[in-house]
């Protein structure tokens, strides 16, 4: 590989006709998650998903700067594209009727803001709140500097949409558990509403292991039933 490429390590599945089929409209939804960079191509034509990459990095920001113009599909235009980031710099506002709270003075009453960060809102009508977030001017360059319709969604956000889906039609208690480089987010809702959600720095497949049941044991009675879902451990109670 050329440049800073030689440091990269790429994994890929593709359906062939993605790179022939250059008509029909995809929607790509990418993920920074650490030393990670993902991206999914999605065919509402055809209804599937037809290009899964997945790229290690060494989370410099010239390295993911390289990706995205030397990567051949990240060179195409798409309709809609969505790029889901993982930031400590987060916390959730919530709605009330007749009460304006600004995203910056929320999200600075629970973290260190500095002048580099861009402070994005995603609405989560669910649960009558929005989910307030910081990222790195810099990495929202490099993204925005190739697809400026992006839109930058919190894992949070995405977590608890997601697992409020998920449990529409099941009346026990689930919880959803999501993996990241090095954290761990716990979703816990009941009855369609969000009980609980939090994330846990973790070191060890002990803490993984720990983290679940101390939330189980301080919330959940008896643990029922257990599911496993991609990117998600479900735990039905």
């Amino acid at each position: 590989m050329n440049g800073l490429l030689h440091k990269v390590e790429k994994a890929e599945r593709v359906d062939e006709s993605f790179y022939f089929d250059t008509k029909t409209p995809y929607h790509l939804f990418l993920q920074l998650d650490g030393s990670y960079f993902r991206a999914v191509a999605y065919s509402n034509t055809r209804e599937k998903y037809v290009m899964q990459a997945e790229f290690s990095y060494d989370q410099a920001n010239d390295t993911l700067k390289e990706i995205f113009e030397k990567t051949d599909f990240l060179k195409r235009a798409y309709t809609k594209v969505r790029c889901i980031v993982t930031t400590p710099a987060q916390t959730l506002i919530p709605v009330v009727e007749g009460l304006s709270i600004d995203p910056d003075t929320a999200l600075g009453f629970n973290v260190n803001l500095s002048f580099d960060q861009q402070i994005f809102t995603n609405a989560l009508a669910s649960i009558d709140a929005v989910m307030a977030f910081a990222v790195h001017k810099e990495l929202v360059s490099i993204v925005t500097n190739r697809f400026p319709q992006v839109e930058f969604i919190h894992a949070a956000a995405s977590t608890i949409s997601y697992g409020l889906e998920l449990a529409a039609s099941n009346t026990q208690a689930a919880m959803y558990i999501v993996l990241h480089e090095g954290l761990l987010e716990i979703c816990l809702i009941e009855n369609n509403k969000l009980k609980l959600y939090n994330t846990f720095a973790f070191q060890t497949p002990e803490d993984l292991v720990y983290y679940p049941l101390f939330i189980a044991e301080q919330f959940i009675k008896h643990l029922v039933l257990a599911d496993f879902w991609y990117f998600f451990i479900v735990f039905y109670f």
